[in-house]
Order: structure tokens, then C-alpha cells, then sequence
């Protein structure tokens, strides 16, 4: 009984410390098969034995308890990585065997038909017409009735079932769960046995305390081989092994290898479609020699054409046809599920980073009548027959934030070593040590100098070297040359070129890779939202708000002043260049505002004005409002700005007027005083206006205005008008003493 170095048989006086408990609880729903009979149960785990179960009658078809408790024992300290991917690649197979015993009919009935099939063998119609075949029979009878006198008690199988064991290592402390057994082999046509008259067997599966403590959560990778497509006659299922990298580093830092590896075996060969297909779960790899259901798992195929990564040169159309169609194809559907701790999630997601692929080899026999004729396409030139093949998966993918699962399409290559070298960095799975490369163009060297007693007559060269090539030294040191001058020029390098069927149609496969946790994390909204706002540059901290109501009432009243002063001098120089009628008028105005950007800039002068007074003045509206609520404050708001606006046009419409009446009717010493006045304000322009009126008033005719208008410039320290305003009242009157 084989027994692993790391799992073993535990006595009933010895208890394991790290490990699981297998209990098998009962075994129900036993029909078609005659009752009373005897049962065993073997459990078994990576091809050892786990345990096997001493045998149990079973009289009831309904219900039977079995009880049967067996271990899975780990006997090192720690849970390592092997330990962790083993369970997670793994299942637990549950094998039920039941004895019988054969009945005198049936052993009658058998030895009959041995009768017959030798009768047949020797050419006879009838045993009795023989010289010495009724002898024979007549024996032979007597020994079958002998031996039926006899029972036999004969082994079967009941049926077959796997058990998962990945939840034990997410956290489950139990699985309890009802198996169904599956016959061994794998019936059709009448004699299928439908689902519910399948046995069941009820297992629970524990851990030991402390089994799994200390242990880091992980990742697991699910990689599963589905099938190659557009195959030829050389492509033979029991010679082709296909071989992948495992994103686990099982080996020490000393060893060159750092990946693991996985080997799919067992491809059958099918002919239907996808659709048409019975069987639409995955296999367990470690199972693919199990034809049957029991080899199941519990993982359903995806078979969504538009989530497959199309890497061919084929359009869409053009796959799913392949793929829909009922040529022959080697078909695995197994799957390697595979642990992962955060070093070998840190080396898988840096092989996608730098590679953006992932390497799987498929090698035939080593036959001459195996290997795989090719062509380079490109060159025409027919290529050197070979059993090795290379396919990269484009898992880029795998590198987008949240993104789990692919499924792709990708060629076979001819397997040359430096090109997967290059895609790769590293020979995928060295066989032997490969040979270094040899440069492409080679220096040519003179040969040596011979000397004189080394060179040969004429005659020696033309002799023949030996009888069986008969070749004369002439035409050995003629190729000799032309291979010098190959070597001068440059032998092309062994290339690898694409696969192709017969009917030109690239050889592909499909393979799907998935990941528990995606490599690269999705972002949450607020972290989206965090790193946006950090491209976003920093702005200039606005002015602080105006918190006094009179404040923000004044504020908006020198706005709108400032304006209508701005709109007069626009309007000024606007009729400067236009006289139209007032309709027209009013449109070209609006147009020149837009056309100078003075609208754009009275609207941003007007904008945070408006936004203060109606903050410090007004008051906003609760932030629960109703909407009828909002459009009586809306409507509100809109009746008091543009009430208050047109109160403080009507001001300045006024006050314009007054001054103009004021001007008007005022004497010359008036308008002195006035003068006076606006300096005393600050109000130069004022003052400077009224003390023109004042000169206009008494027509530029009196030397005393124009002596005061000097003045007034010489204190503003506008000396050149002072001067031009004395150089007026002299030239009034040259006597002016005071001039």
C-alpha cells in the first residue's frame, strides 16, 4: 500500500496534530443491485491511500451507516506551500466496492459460452461431429459443474465520487456533503442509470485545530486547457503532452527553477460542436484518465464567444464557425487550480508586466511518423519536421484594475529556443542543456600558410579520397570554398513560423485563466475620486466674502454705477462710427458689446457681486427646499436686483440732470465756488468741469478765469497748462498785473 512521505495511516491510538478528519457518515439509495451485500469504501488522495474501510453489510437500500473515520495527516511543523497548492489542486476520491457471488446459473452460462467460442475457433458447426471435440466439451461441461458447485465472491464498483477540498483552506472549518456515485465506466444508451437511482454517500471533512494557523492569505489561479483546433492526422491524443508554467516557486533560492510545472495529459479526441456536447463541466487534471462523470468538477465551461479574446488572424465570424462546427479537435476541458502567496503573485504579475504572456508547450512523440511538417509563408522555404510546439497566451488582461478572468486564443509556433528566449526570457522547459548560440555572420580568417613540404602535386589532388565517396580532393576543396562564402554571407538562423492544417487554417487553442483576487485592485469611488482631484492644479484662494448687509448693498450700487459709465463710453465711441435709427441701433450696440467682450466682462464683474448681496442680503434658501419653494425665492430674488438696479440708474439719470440744471443756471461766481468745492471732495474732474463752465460762461473773455484755471493746474503740478492758461489771460489784457 503506498503511503506518502507527508500523509499516512494513523492508528487508532495515535492522534495527528496538524491535518483533516475524513468521516463517511452513510450510504443511501442502493437500487438495482440484490441485497444482501458486502461493502468497502477506499479513500484515496493524490494517488495514495488514505485509508480503506473494513466491509460492512449493507440489507437496507434506503439508509445505512457506515461511520467510517480515516485521517489526513501532515506531519511537519509548519503548513507549507506544497502542502497549500497540493489541497487546492487536488480532490479526495471516494471509491465504494461491493462483493457477490456468482450464482451455479451464471457460471453454467458462462462455461456454455466458452464452449461455443472454442467450437467456433476451431472450425467446427457442431461439437458432437468432431473426432475430438466431444471429448473435449464433455470435460469441459464437468469442470464447469464442478467449479459451480463452488462460490465465488467477486469485486465491483459500485461507483466513484470526488470531494473538494478548497474551502477547508478559505476558512470553512467543515464540508458536509452528499457525493453521488458515479458507475466506473462510462455507460450509454439503455444502459445509462438515471440520476436519481445513483447511489449516495454522505462525507464530512474537518480540520484539526491549529492545522492552518499562521498561514497568509493567498491567491489561487485556475488555469484550464479546453481544446486544439484545425489538428492534422499527425496530431496523435496518446503521445501529446502539453506543459505550462505554474505561477508557484515550489523550489529553493539555490535552484535555476523557479516556476513550477503542470502536465495535461489524456486529450480525446471529439467531433462535436460545443453546443452539441453532453458534458459541460471541467475535469480535474490529476482525473483526466477517468472517462466518466466522476472525474467532474464542480466548475461550469464558459462558452460565451463574446468574452474570448480573438488573438488570430480570423474574424469573428470566422472563429465561431470554427468552433460551431463538428471537425475533429483534441478536447482536455481540465483544470490545475494553483496557491499563491504574495511572492509568487508578485513574480506572476511581473512576468505579465515585462512579457504580457504566458508560454505552453505541446510535444508529440519522438517519431518520425509523429512529427508535424511546416512552411514559412513568408519565404516559401519548407522547414525541418517537428514534434514541438509552442503557444503564448496574451494575458494582459489579467492587468487591468478588477479584472479576474480571460479567456483567450493563441497559435502554435514551431518551438525554437531563442525566440521563446525573447518572448519569455528563459527557455521554457530545457530538456537537455541547449548549445549556445552561434552568431549569424562569422569573421572570415585566412587560413594558415602551408609550407612547402605540406603542398600536394596536382596529381595527389586529383586522385579519388577513398573508394566509397569517390570524390576527388577538386571538388571537396570547391565546397569547402562555397561554404566559406556561406559563412562570409550569413546562414539564416532556425525561425519559428506559425502551424497551419492542410486546408490552410491556423492550429490554435483555447485556454481560460483566472484568478481569485485580481492582481491589480479596483479603485473604490472615493479613491477615483481622490486621484482625480490630485491632477487637478491648485487655484487661487477666492476673495474673502463681504459679511455686513450695508457692505454688500454699497458694493452692488458702485457695480452698477461703474456700469453705466462703462456703458456711456461704449456707447460714445459706438455712435463715434455709426448713426443708424434707434431699432437697428439698440441690436448693433448689443452686438458691439459682444463683439469687444465687454458683455463677458461685465458679467464677471456683476457675478460675485450679485452673489454676495444676495448671500449677506438676501439669504439662501434651506438646502431641503421644495421646488416650489426654490422658484419663489428665484422669482423673489430676480424682482429685488433688478428693482435695485433700476433705483440706482434713476439716481444717477437724476443727479446728471441736476448737475446739468445747476450748470446752467449758475453764475460765473457760482461755479467758482463749486470748483472749490469738488477739490476740497477729491473730485478733480468735477472741479476742472465746473471752472471750464465758468470760462465759457463769460465767453474766454475775462483774464481772472483764466488766471484761476492756471492755478488750479499748477497745484495739480500740470505746469505746461498752468503756462498756457497765464499766456490767455496776458494776451486778454498785456496790463494784467496780477497775470
Amino acid at each position: 500500500m503506498p503511503i506518502n512521505q507527508e500523509i499516512s495511516l494513523i492508528e487508532s491510538n495515535d492522534t495527528p496534530t496538524k491535518g483533516f478528519y475524513i468521516v463517511v457518515r452513510s450510504l443511501d439509495n442502493i437500487v438495482g443491485i440484490g441485497l444482501p451485500i458486502s461493502i468497502s469504501i477506499k479513500i484515496e488522495f493524490m494517488n495514495d491511500l488514505l485509508g480503506q474501510s473494513n466491509e460492512v453489510n449493507i440489507e437496507n437500500a434506503e439508509s445505512n451507516k457506515i461511520d467510517f473515520v480515516t485521517y489526513y495527516n501532515i506531519k511537519e511543523d509548519n503548513v507549507t506551500l506544497k502542502h497549500l497548492d497540493e489541497i487546492t489542486a487536488h480532490p479526495l476520491i471516494f471509491t465504494v466496492m461491493y462483493k457477490i457471488r456468482e450464482t451455479e446459473k451464471t457460471v453454467k452460462s458462462e462455461s456454455m459460452s466458452k464452449q461455443v467460442s472454442t467450437a467456433k475457433q476451431k472450425g467446427a458447426t457442431k461439437p458432437e461431429s468432431t473426432i475430438d471435440g466431444s471429448k473435449s466439451t464433455k470435460r469441459q461441461s464437468k469442470k464447469s459443474k464442478e467449479r459451480s458447485i463452488k462460490d465465488v465472491a467477486v469485486t465491483k464498483t459500485l461507483g466513484l465520487a470526488n470531494l473538494d477540498l478548497l474551502p477547508l483552506i478559505l476558512g470553512e472549518p467543515m464540508i458536509t456533503e452528499v457525493l453521488i456515485l458515479k458507475d466506473s465506466e462510462n455507460k450509454t444508451g439503455s444502459r445509462m442509470i438515471a440520476w436519481k437511482n445513483l447511489p449516495l454517500l454522505t462525507v464530512e471533512v474537518s480540520s484539526i485545530e491549529k492545522t492552518l494557523d499562521g498561514v497568509d492569505p493567498g491567491n489561487i489561479a485556475f488555469i484550464t486547457l479546453e481544446s486544439l483546433y484545425n489538428i492534422s492526422s499527425n496530431f496523435v491524443t496518446p503521445g501529446l503532452e502539453v506543459l505550462t508554467a505554474l505561477p508557484l516557486s515550489l523550489c529553493k533560492d539555490d535552484s535555476q527553477e523557479k516556476l513550477g510545472i503542470v502536465q495535461f495529459k489524456h486529450g480525446s479526441k471529439e467531433s462535436l460542436s460545443l453546443l452539441e456536447s453532453e458534458e459541460n463541466m471541467k475535469c480535474w487534471f490529476s482525473l483526466g484518465h477517468i472517462q466518466n462523470r466522476s472525474a467532474l468538477t464542480k466548475y461550469r465551461l464558459n462558452n460565451d464567444y463574446l468574452e474570448l479574446k480573438n488573438t488570430l488572424d480570423l474574424k469573428f465570424c470566422d472563429l465561431k464557425d470554427i468552433l460551431d462546427s463538428t471537425k475533429e479537435r483534441i478536447q482536455w476541458n481540465q483544470l490545475r487550480r494553483c496557491w499563491m502567496d504574495k511572492q509568487a503573485q508578485e513574480e506572476f504579475y511581473n512576468k505579465l508586466v515585462k512579457y504580457r504572456c504566458w508560454p505552453v508547450e505541446f510535444k508529440l512523440e519522438s517519431k518520425e511518423n509523429t512529427k508535424v511538417k511546416t512552411k514559412n509563408r513568408e519565404s516559401g522555404i519548407r522547414n525541418k519536421p517537428s514534434n514541438r510546439f509552442v503557444a503564448f497566451l496574451d494575458l494582459s488582461n489579467l492587468l487591468y484594475p478588477g479584472v479576474c478572468r480571460t479567456r483567450v486564443t493563441s497559435q502554435l509556433f514551431t518551438y525554437v529556443v531563442e525566440d521563446v528566449i525573447q518572448k519569455w526570457g528563459e527557455e521554457l522547459f530545457p530538456i537537455q542543456p541547449s548549445p549556445p548560440v552561434t552568431p549569424v555572420l562569422k569573421k572570415f580568417e585566412k587560413p594558415p600558410t602551408k609550407s612547402k613540404s605540406a603542398v600536394k602535386s596536382k596529381a595527389d589532388n586529383l586522385k579519388p579520397k577513398n573508394k566509397e565517396s569517390g570524390k576527388s580532393k577538386v571538388e571537396l576543396n570547391t565546397k569547402q570554398k562555397k561554404s566559406v562564402l556561406e559563412e562570409e554571407v550569413g546562414l539564416q538562423p532556425e525561425v519559428s513560423v506559425p502551424l497551419f492544417d492542410e486546408e490552410g487554417k491556423p492550429v490554435f487553442v483555447i485556454i481560460e485563466v483566472e484568478v481569485m483576487h485580481s492582481l491589480v485592485k479596483k479603485k473604490t469611488k472615493q479613491e477615483v475620486l481622490t486621484s482625480v482631484l490630485s491632477l487637478i492644479p491648485e487655484r487661487p484662494e477666492p476673495e474673502p466674502q463681504i459679511v455686513n448687509a450695508e457692505a454688500a448693498q454699497l458694493s452692488y450700487e458702485e457695480c452698477i454705477e461703474g456700469l453705466i459709465k462703462v456703458l456711456n463710453e461704449q456707447y460714445e465711441n459706438f455712435h463715434s462710427f455709426n448713426d443708424l435709427d434707434d431699432d437697428e441701433d439698440n441690436k448693433r450696440f448689443l452686438m458691439h458689446l459682444h463683439n469687444s467682450g465687454t458683455y463677458v466682462k461685465m458679467s464677471e464683474t456683476l457675478l460675485p457681486v450679485i452673489k454676495n448681496y444676495m448671500y449677506n442680503k438676501l439669504g439662501f434658501p434651506p438646502k431641503d427646499a421644495d421646488t416650489s419653494v426654490l422658484q419663489a425665492y428665484a422669482s423673489e430674488a430676480y424682482i429685488k436686483l433688478v428693482s435695485e438696479m433700476n433705483r440706482i440708474v434713476n439716481l444717477v439719470i437724476a443727479e446728471k440732470e441736476i448737475i446739468e440744471t445747476k450748470m446752467s443756471s449758475c453764475t460765473a461766481p457760482n461755479l467758482y465756488y463749486f470748483a472749490i468745492e469738488a477739490i476740497e471732495q477729491g473730485n478733480v474732474e468735477k472741479a476742472n468741469e465746473y471752472l471750464l463752465k465758468r470760462i465759457e460762461h463769460a465767453k474766454g473773455l475775462d483774464p481772472h478765469h483764466w488766471l484761476d484755471y492756471a492755478i488750479f493746474h499748477a497745484v495739480q503740478y500740470d505746469f505746461e497748462r498752468a503756462e498756457e492758461s497765464v499766456y490767455e489771460a496776458l494776451t486778454l489784457n498785456t496790463r494784467f498785473k496780477e497775470g
